[in-house]
């Protein structure tokens, strides 16, 4: 025999014959365990299997020489049982051409029925022994690819084989169980190597955060070094020695405005201090601290001297931040930033890096980013 199976079918259930085709011919066998009488032509696969496919566009097929000569040589017959196969005159003639060149042996016929048995029997087998057998059906309610059209087609592969149909379908169960294992694990082996790509990329943008942060920080901490260690700590210092109990309260300037009005600034605080606490003005003294030139620092001047132990001061050095932040903002990732809250955040770094600086002597200092509350912290005493 040169073919292994033809497939007899109508036109109408094309699709159903092609399906059938495609995983016969697709389909490796397992020719260990399949009698020497059994196997097909091909070596590896079910195959070939003869399907006429020319005049698609009529219903049925040409009864000719070549459909006879493909009968002759076929070992089995796999018959599309369906209500159009029922009807069809050639299906017929080429069951009954086939049961003639094989001597009428119905064993070498194969049906397999679409959706039901009842209705889709043709004449050609309604009387014969083929009835006797458990029928593979076709579900076209179901995908190709589901459970129950996947059992009808190793029904025929295992009847074609001559094989028990358990083994060739739990053969099939085995290797699919293998392969849904292997799935999961390369899914789970890609979705372990994305969480660690995610993972490195998310810690080496945390390290670049934090390195654009700790750059961000060391401009106002070096003003804040300068500012502790040549005047915040010879005061604190000159006044311990002193054994009096005093505050510095440090008025932050956190606007372009009040670091190009630096003057102002302090006209201002002066005119709400002799407004709102009845000072008489503000002085300017020079402490005698360690310092080579002392430290000045600017007092409160009253008739009952209650703010004699304040010391005020307007932070000046931290002028330095406007021109900064000016050159910050000529960067093309920052020219949308304002330049207020450019200065806001160098002054928030300076006053938690001098209180870190400062240490216990930080209890001797207050910062203030605004004048109104500076002048109600004064109005306590």
């Amino acid at each position: 025999m040169k073919t292994l199976a033809f497939i007899s079918y109508s036109r109408k259930d094309k699709s159903v014959a092609h399906w059938l085709h495609s995983k016969l011919e697709k389909y490796p066998y397992p020719k260990v365990s399949i009698s020497i009488e059994n196997r097909p032509l091909d070596k590896k696969y079910l195959r070939p299997i003869f399907i006429d496919v020319k005049d698609l566009s009529v219903d049925e097929h040409p009864f000719n020489e070549k459909i006879k000569t493909a009968l002759r040589d076929s070992r089995f017959l796999i018959l599309i049982c369906s209500k159009h196969s029922v009807c069809s005159e050639f299906v017929n003639k080429e069951v009954t051409y086939f049961l003639e060149v094989h001597n009428f042996d119905y064993s070498k016929i194969v049906p397999i029925f679409i959706d039901n048995v009842d209705d889709n029997i043709p004449p050609s087998i309604a009387k014969s022994s083929v009835m006797q057998r458990h029928f593979p059906i076709y579900n076209t309610t179901l995908s190709e690819k589901s459970e129950a059209n996947t059992y009808c087609f190793y029904q025929i592969a295992a009847y074609l084989l001559g094989i028990d149909f358990s083994y060739l379908y739990n053969r099939y169960e085995n290797y699919a169980a293998k392969r849904k294992k292997k799935y999961y694990m390369y899914v789970g082996f890609l979705i372990l190597s994305l969480i660690i790509i995610i993972l490195s990329l998310f810690s080496q943008y945390r390290k670049q955060q934090d390195l654009a942060q700790f750059e961000k920080d060391v401009f106002p901490r070096s003003v804040m070094v300068g500012y502790v260690n040549n005047f915040l700590q010879p005061v604190i210092s000159y006044m311990k020695n002193r054994d009096q109990n005093f505050k510095i309260y440090v008025l932050m300037p956190i606007k372009q405005e009040e670091i190009l009005n630096h003057q102002k600034r302090i006209d201002d605080i002066r005119y709400d201090m002799v407004k709102q606490l009845g000072a008489d003005s503000l002085k300017f003294s020079r402490l005698p601290t360690s310092m080579k030139r002392g430290s000045t620092v600017t007092t409160i001047c009253t008739k009952d001297n209650r703010y004699n132990n304040i010391f005020l001061d307007f932070a000046s050095t931290t002028s330095s931040f406007l021109e900064v932040a000016e050159h910050k903002k000529s960067h093309e990732a920052y020219r949308q930033a304002d330049i207020d809250d450019l200065i806001l955040e160098y002054a928030n770094t300076f006053v938690s890096e001098a209180k870190q600086k400062l240490q216990k002597d930080s209890v001797f200092v207050n910062f203030y980013f605004s004048q109104d509350a500076l002048v109600s912290k004064l109005k306590e005493y």
